[in-house]
């Protein structure tokens, strides 16, 4: 196990995958989408470093399982390549906390401010939720966060709506 904090996406080589590590990244990643898994796997970074997966998992024992399982269905894979990352939470919790957010804000808002995108934070250990610079200052929204989120961490940060609202020539 690597007792380093796990990566984030940003860090991984910028140049094109190893071809080892791009079929290893498959055949983990169909494991991944299994029901099996889910609530283990986090995320994955192809070529870091070079010829390398990390593999970010809740539990690193059930993660070396979820490679068995991909070695099972691709032999051909090298399960030697793989560094491990623990993760706090999975992708599949993080995505059950998005769909809550969704679910809450409707309208796009919470407690009158703007929610204008969320996901994992890049260490999957919590929530990035975007909001106007008047959001990130507001306990209100932070104590609507904290309602909805229960013990998840979220960090607030100022964005901006991802598709500026256009006006029409009618003014509509």
């Amino acid at each position: 196990m690597n007792t380093q904090p796990a990566p984030t996406g940003t860090e991984s080589a910028a140049q094109g995958g190893t071809m080892q590590a791009d079929e290893l990244a498959r055949a983990l990643g169909t494991q991944a989408r299994s029901a099996a898994h889910a609530d283990v796997y986090a995320t994955l970074i192809v070529d870091y470093p070079p010829g390398r997966v990390a593999l970010c998992v809740t539990d690193l024992a059930e993660g070396r399982l979820m490679a068995a399982a991909a070695k099972s269905a691709d032999s051909g894979i090298e399960l030697d390549r793989i560094d491990y990352y623990l993760s706090r939470y999975s992708k599949a919790t993080l995505d059950r906390a998005a769909d809550l957010l969704v679910a809450s804000a409707p309208a796009g808002t919470l407690t009158d401010f703007p929610v204008y995108g969320f996901g994992p934070a890049q260490d999957y250990g919590g929530m990035l939720i975007t909001t106007s610079a008047a959001g990130v200052d507001s306990a209100a929204l932070r104590a609507e966060l904290t309602r909805l989120l229960g013990d998840m961490p979220f960090i607030l940060a100022p964005g901006a709506p991802a598709v500026p609202a256009v006006a029409t020539a009618a003014g509509e």
